[in-house]
């Protein structure tokens, strides 16, 4: 049998594998080379970070775009397939406004940034640890990937102390990482 028999055709200075099914059906492979050209060309960088523990901000717009969320949570995915630990530091600012409006809290901003109150706080933390973390962790998940939900609370993992604006008005709820 020839290699065209075989579904396999010789193009050029590689190959182009043409995958011919009855009836003159034809599946090209050259997508999936394309990929592996591109894992070979991060081949340094998976190997100089491999083990290596890897922060990603996943927020803003990046959360907000169905698309391009999938897109970020299965490279996290991949990123734990070769070898990395990601951690994931996640926002949710759209959704907690979202939550606040629903409820009828006001939200209030001090030379731009956002104030946060007693009442505000509740709402902050129930959406981002009951809603916005384990959606992530059941996405990530659904790639394959491993994901546990932590909350900078769950056994004082984060302390803050509060701040003020530059301009040394109080923001409420507001505060630097310890």
């Amino acid at each position: 049998m020839s290699e065209e028999d075989h579904g396999i055709l010789q193009f050029g200075q590689g190959f182009l594998y043409l995958v011919i099914w009855p009836g003159g059906e034809v599946q090209t492979y050259q997508k999936y080379i394309s990929k592996a050209a591109v894992l070979i060309e991060a081949l340094p960088y998976i190997q100089q970070f491999r083990g290596a523990l890897v922060v990603v901000k996943f927020g803003g717009s990046a959360m907000e775009d169905a698309t391009c969320a999938e897109s970020a949570l299965r490279d996290i995915v991949l990123m734990e397939c070769v070898g990395m630990k990601p951690v994931v530091v996640h926002g949710g600012g759209k959704a907690i406004s979202a939550r606040l409006k629903e409820l009828n809290i006001e939200t209030r901003f001090v030379n731009g940034q956002r104030y946060t109150c007693k009442e505000s706080i509740k709402v902050v933390d129930d959406v981002l640890h009951n809603q916005v973390n384990c959606q992530l962790v059941r996405s990530i998940a659904k790639f394959g990937g491993q994901a546990v939900g932590l909350s900078g609370k769950d056994g004082s993992l984060f302390t803050a102390k509060r701040i003020k604006s530059k301009e040394n008005k109080d923001l409420g709820f507001v505060g630097d990482i310890d």
